[in-house]
């Protein structure tokens, strides 16, 4: 979802009644987390068609995603709260929203498999 969300409107800038869209990409470092979504989707694919590849990756699986994920969390949510003087549109709330329901269940695990080792 937030890979798609980055090409629907993020941000509108209105002077009187002339108005214009801009997406996600508008910010250059936008396409950090898009990078990174492709990046994440290939993998699940790769180990989804290949399981013996999964032991070959030197990152453990939860490790990778959990750090994709929360980068791109951040980097939407330094998106989202910087809209240079516009009003949000549609994509803003899409995006952050998929950001945040793919970096909670990652942060989740990891803070409880954490506190489970005290």
């Amino acid at each position: 979802m937030l890979f798609i969300s980055l090409f629907l409107p993020w941000y509108r800038v209105s002077i009187g009644v002339i108005g214009e869209d801009f997406d996600a990409l508008a910010h250059g470092y936008m396409y950090m987390p898009l990078v990174l979504s492709l990046v994440e989707l290939g993998y699940l694919v790769l180990i989804a068609g290949l399981p013996e590849i999964r032991d070959r990756i030197p990152v453990p699986r939860d490790v990778l995603l959990t750090g994709i994920n929360v980068f791109n969390l951040v980097v939407v949510v330094v998106a989202f709260f910087d809209k240079f003087g516009t009003g949000w549109r549609f994509g803003a709330i899409v995006g952050l929203i998929a950001a945040v329901v793919a970096a909670a269940p990652e942060l989740v695990i990891a803070a409880s498999a954490n506190a489970r080792s005290r």
